[in-house]
């Protein structure tokens, strides 16, 4: 019976998770839109790397490519699925000018 509250726990405070990140997505306008959809991939990623340094008591070459890896597709398929009119906005050129 505890495994099924468990499972149920873990649900629940993924979803709310998930919620939480799709709204921090939507707030955010121009780059930043990238930035904040691939936070929890950097974030993971740097963990990772803590974690694996710690446990071998330095950090392996294979986390730093997977990082990379993983973090330009994130910022790839973000790029894609978020509209690239949104992404242009609030871009300023060196002289001021507004591109939009």
């Amino acid at each position: 019976m505890s495994m099924d509250f468990g499972k149920s726990m873990f649900l629940f405070i993924s979803v709310l998770f998930l919620a939480w990140w799709a709204g921090l997505v939507m707030k955010a306008e121009g780059e930043d839109k990238l930035k904040e959809a691939c936070h929890p991939i950097s974030y993971t990623m740097i963990k990772l790397g803590d974690v694996t340094e710690g446990l071998v008591g330095f950090r392996p070459k294979w986390t730093g490519k997977t990082r990379k890896v993983l973090e330009g597709g994130c910022y790839y398929f973000a790029s894609v699925l978020l509209s690239s009119d949104d992404l242009g906005k609030g871009v300023e050129e060196a002289g001021g000018v507004r591109i939009e």
